[in-house]
């Protein structure tokens, strides 16, 4: 059996023409988009594929093969060829503001070119030099997205492709025209310009979402950008830190892009500032230092946004966090090293003013372990253990059993998912949710689907290869192995099954955050609920819970 390439057969191939004209992005479409996750079918497997050095000339790069449902034995692997994409780049610049189609000069485009496949390995990614010239290699496949993100996203178009065929060496020199403009204005609640906002535009039609580079707001408020072709956009302004010092929430504003221009107006609220200081120690009383501090907003009194800010404590342990008015999860991580000393903990606050939530000892260590059995109950040696935090940045921590299948391993007391790697093809990898105060570290592998098969470049084994067999849905590592000097491997998996949805009648939501007093003065008790938090501004937090 041929195992399935990552260029689904369903998706549209866009071929992104090496013979166009300099200021013409031509593409030929020849049949549907590409999915995107749920498009694909639940039991479909990701093969990924890292060939070691030398392989092939051009060495070969990291791939995708597909396996589908019922379908994972006697695979043969065809592994691709690597292809340049290289060009020149300039670009038609014009004053910022101008909608003219006159240009004033063509110069070098300064920028970057990215391409990538969605639910794959395969990616590369260059920038231009001084006089506009890029050069990368990738494997060569349908249905990339490929974006050129120019550096001054005011003077030159974002360019968002869907579906481009890389199956050959492909010359992309052009000259990119100036564009379609996108201009809007960024104020305050009472309509005040807000100076130094950075602004950027991605679209929203396309699985190719790459957003642009942002530009600052001038001092009256106003800001342009330039996009390459007309349609559904989105605006945001990126919440944080500005370079004017001062704290932005994030605020997004989806639009319709015609042939002409195009405007978008963001009003981001009360920036009314408050702060939040407080010093960290370690179990015994010391001062941590260089400790991370992260705040994201879970509710802004004054604005619609979010966002999320963070600081480090400084040698005395002590840290102070400038914020918005509003309903805060505070996450203190310590340095973790090679010697973690302390675990992370997690609180949250309703701030309306300057507030010290005083010297807080963060939680001690804890150890994790347990035996690793087979499904006939016997103790395995030499199993691999992933641990990764579930928050808190996700950290990772590895454990290997002894013979007689017992781990221990010293860790912050957070979740964990715990993945093990049997040492031998006739088990799978299992995957835990565990807690060291909760329960038992214990696990037990099983037998699982069987995944083997060939691999071959040009028709020669391709020996010694890693082989990571992941869900095509999710990404997440099944199992591991590598191919033997005939090319050839095998692994079993635990292949995961459609779920089942939840049943949430009769089920009323609660506040998982503790009490809060509305003082601003909740102090967090480390107890993370495990519960995570989407704010929209790109990270992801335990909840914890307030002792109030």
């Amino acid at each position: 059996m041929r195992l399935a390439r990552s260029s689904w057969a369903v998706a549209c191939c866009v071929l992104l023409s090496a013979g166009c004209s300099s200021n013409d992005l031509a593409f030929e479409a020849t049949g549907d988009s590409a999915p995107d996750v749920d498009g694909v079918a639940v039991g479909t497997l990701r093969i990924d594929v890292t060939a070691p050095a030398g392989v092939a000339s051009p060495d070969l790069r990291p791939q995708t093969h597909l396996a589908y449902a019922g379908r994972y034995t006697g695979l043969s692997v065809a592994l691709r060829p690597t292809v340049e994409v290289f060009g020149t780049l300039t670009a038609e610049i014009a004053h910022p503001w101008s909608a003219a189609s006159v240009p004033t000069e063509i110069l070098p485009l300064a920028g970057s070119v990215d391409a990538s496949l969605e639910l794959s390995v395969q990616k590369a990614s260059a920038t231009t030099d001084e006089l506009g010239a890029f050069s990368m290699s990738i494997v060569a496949d349908n249905f990339y997205s490929l974006a050129i993100v120019p550096a001054d996203a005011a003077a030159s178009p974002l360019v968002a492709l869907s579906t481009v065929e890389l199956l050959d060496t492909v010359d992309l020199s052009r000259t990119l025209p100036l564009g379609i403009p996108v201009y809007g204005r960024v104020t305050d609640h009472e309509g005040n310009a807000v100076f130094g906002a950075p602004v950027r535009i991605r679209r929203t039609d396309s699985v190719n979402d790459t957003p642009s580079n942002p530009v600052l707001t001038d001092r009256t408020g106003w800001y342009t950008l330039r996009v390459a072709e007309a349609g559904a956009y989105r605006v945001e302004v990126v919440g944080g830190q500005t370079e004017e010092d001062r704290v932005l929430p994030g605020i997004e504003a989806e639009i319709d892009v015609g042939e002409e221009d195009a405007a978008a107006y963001l009003d981001v609220g009360v920036l009314t500032e408050v702060s939040v200081s407080g010093t960290l120690r370690d179990p015994a009383g010391g001062r941590l230092e260089d400790a991370l501090v992260r705040a994201t907003s879970l509710r802004l009194d004054g604005s619609a946004g979010s966002v999320v800010l963070e600081t480090q404590t400084d040698e005395g342990g002590a840290f102070n966090l400038r914020l918005l008015p509003g309903r805060w999860g505070f996450e203190y991580i310590p340095e973790y090293g090679d010697a973690p000393v302390a675990g992370p903990l997690a609180a949250q606050y309703t701030v309306s003013e300057d507030i010290s939530v005083g010297s807080l000892t963060l939680p001690g260590l804890r150890r994790l372990g347990g035996v690793v059995t087979g499904n006939d109950g016997v103790a395995v040696g030499g199993v691999l253990l992933r641990l990764t935090q579930t928050a808190f940045g996700e950290h990772v921590y590895t454990a290997t059993t002894a013979q007689d299948g017992s781990y221990s391993v010293e860790v912050p007391d957070t979740e964990y998912e715990v993945t093990a790697f049997p040492p031998a093809e006739a088990l799978s990898a299992v995957t835990s949710v565990v807690v060291p105060s909760g329960a038992s570290g214990d696990l037990e592998l099983q037998q699982g689907d069987p995944v083997s098969g060939v691999l071959t470049f040009e028709d020669v084994p391709v020996q010694y290869a890693l082989v990571e067999v992941r869900d095509a849905r999710t990404g997440r590592l099944l199992g591991t192995t590598t191919s033997d000097a005939e090319g050839r491997f095998a692994v079993e998996v635990v292949v995961p099954e459609a779920e089942e949805p939840e049943d949430t009648e009769g089920t009323g939501s609660s506040d998982t955050g503790g009490a809060d007093t509305g003082s601003g003065t909740d102090t967090g008790s480390g107890t993370d609920t495990g519960g995570r938090t989407d704010t929209g501004g790109g990270s992801d937090t335990g909840s914890g819970t307030d002792s109030g």
